[in-house]
């Protein structure tokens, strides 16, 4: 997780909390971590959602997160 800082998630969690789409992205090397808050559908119960894509050498992966302890537990679990 450590190219997201407590920062960038603070950030994220002010964006959920305003309902605001939002686009971090940070970059070391090759590797890349986007987090995106996006407007939920309505099947998720929640206004907005955060997406987590990554990027490694070689492959890809997205996850949405209905919040940001969420992200957190996720990146931490990577």
């Amino acid at each position: 997780m450590s190219l997201i800082t407590e920062s960038d998630l603070d950030t994220v969690r002010n964006a959920l909390r305003r309902c605001k789409e939002l686009t971090l992205e940070r970059t070391r090397a090759d590797r890349k971590i986007r987090l995106s808050v996006v407007a939920a559908s309505p099947v998720w119960h929640v206004a907005m959602l955060v997406r987590v894509e990554r990027w490694w050498p070689g492959w890809y992966a997205s996850k949405y997160c209905a919040s940001v302890e969420e992200v957190e537990r996720y990146l931490q679990g990577c």
